[in-house]
This record gives C-alpha cells, sequence and structure tokens, in this order.
C-alpha cells in the first residue's frame, strides 16, 4: 500500500484517529457502566480500586482503541475490505 492508496492523510487522518479514539473509550466507558452498575476506574493508583478492575479495565479499553485505530487505518486506504 502506498501513500497515493490513502483516501485522507496526514493531520485529518490524526483528527479522525484521535476522533474515533475518543468515541470509542466513550463507548467503552457505558458498556462498562451498564455491564458492572459501576463508572470505569478513573484513577488506576488509587488504592479503592482493585487490581483486577484496573487492569481489566485497561485490557479492554486499550484492546478495543487498539482494534477501532487498525480499522480505520486499513479502511483509510481504498480497496480496503472495510470499503
Amino acid at each position: 500500500m502506498s501513500k497515493n492508496d490513502q483516501v485522507i492523510s496526514g493531520p485529518l487522518l490524526a483528527v479522525v484517529l484521535l476522533g474515533g479514539s475518543y468515541l470509542a473509550r466513550k463507548g467503552i466507558a457505558q458498556a462498562w457502566t451498564g455491564v458492572t452498575s459501576e463508572p470505569p476506574p478513573a484513577d488506576q493508583n488509587n488504592n479503592e480500586v482493585e487490581l483486577s478492575e484496573a487492569v481489566t479495565w485497561g485490557v479492554v479499553s486499550g484492546v478495543a482503541v487498539g482494534i477501532l485505530k487498525f480499522a480505520l487505518r486499513r479502511a483509510n486506504y481504498k480497496g480496503s475490505p472495510l470499503d
């Protein structure tokens, strides 16, 4: 895939990736609240947050945002399966 195959590039791509990451995190936070009936841990260094809860939130949110970024970058190229 060359740079000429990209649909968008440069600063616009950065904005799309940042916006997508923000929306993904907000959606994951709502899903977390729906499943656990508690908001996601805001400060993972707080001793009141269980280690398992902090690790689970970190893994779930990190993986979801990573997958979204991968999908957005892949969809940015012409002829991608996501088109």
